[in-house]
């Protein structure tokens, strides 16, 4: 090999150390980069996380120097549905007042419309007010000290009085459903309760099932005499059942009471709400021959429920 092949040979061996060596320390530098990167974001995320406890902490520390009040509590004494019309009873107990001080609620609705009534003492730091209220509304209240001509509101944010959800929006709820299928039928089930207000002609009068097909209306049931009262909350017990039943653990002629004996479970007392359930088997070769039901078809079926009350109140699921 003469000296000028050599000398290539060199050159071309140098250019490829050289690119390796530069590839390399390129990829280094681009690692280091990227952690860098990494690190200094880490340590951003960590003084922003910082920042909210810290600011979080001393806005729970304001409030909870600014909030006088300790407990509240509200019973509804008197209902007019006819009316909507109700008189409730709100009870507040403080921290602290004035000397000589006159207490107040003022109360508003959503459309703003302010109300005030006069807080008497029953006990030490406990009060009192009586309030006349329309029944199909929540209210919204503030506990007001005043003093001479100066007042301070003594809690350290509006307070809601669910008036309208207690009596109308969450009476009657939905606490579960459920539904197992097989070749020949399909199983379904319902769980309601009313909520026991304490209030005598608002328990539960009767129940409609609506049957839909791809969302028109096919039967209207009333199922009122297949509605069973249940002594407490079955939701979780239910829940498993129903597991147990599309899973094939135990048949279709397994009822839930039996299920919950067997595997040592009972339901839980719920406070005088009434809890009810109601199941349904539909047969494919009975039921509603005209749409040919069949285990594919079986999701444009669904089920609407209506509960109405003694005193007229109707929910609609």
């Amino acid at each position: 090999m003469n000296k000028t092949k050599v000398a290539i040979v060199l050159l071309a061996a140098n250019l490829v150390v050289t690119t390796y060596y530069g590839y390399t320390i390129k990829k280094e530098q681009q690692r280091t980069r990227e952690l860098t990167e990494q690190r200094m974001q880490n340590m951003q995320n960590s003084i922003a996380n910082l920042n909210y406890q810290i600011i979080n902490g001393v806005m729970n520390e304001l409030q909870s120097q600014s909030e006088k009040i300790s407990a509240t509590e509200y019973k509804i004494k008197e209902v007019s549905f006819p009316q909507k019309t109700a008189v409730v009873d709100l009870s507040i107990t403080l921290k602290e007042v004035a000397p000589s001080a006159q207490l107040l609620v003022v109360y508003k609705t959503d459309n703003g419309q302010v109300q005030e009534a006069p807080l008497t003492v029953q006990s030490s730091l406990s009060y009192k007010a009586e309030l006349k209220l329309q029944s199909d509304q929540n209210y919204f209240y503030n506990i007001i000290e005043r003093v001479g001509d100066g007042e301070r509101q003594l809690n350290a944010s509006e307070q809601l009085l669910p008036l309208y959800n207690d009596l109308y929006g969450s009476r009657v709820y939905v606490t579960s459903t459920g539904r197992s299928i097989d070749s020949e039928r399909m199983r379904m089930e319902y769980s309601f309760t009313v909520k026991d207000l304490g209030i005598q002609g608002t328990s539960f009068k009767s129940a409609e099932l609506r049957v839909l097909y791809d969302n028109e209306l096919v039967e209207e049931l009333d199922i009122t005499s297949e509605v069973e009262l249940q002594d407490g909350d079955y939701a979780y017990l239910r829940d498993k059942y129903n597991v147990a039943k599309a899973s094939g653990e135990i048949g279709e002629d397994v009822s839930l009471e039996q299920y919950g004996r067997e595997h040592g479970e009972g339901p839980s007392k719920n406070d005088g709400d009434q809890n009810y359930t109601y199941t349904r088997t539909i047969v494919f070769k009975n039921d509603y021959p005209e749409l040919k039901l069949n285990r594919e078809n079986m999701d444009r079926l669904s089920f609407q429920l209506i509960v109405e009350c003694e005193d007229g109140f109707i929910f609609k699921q």
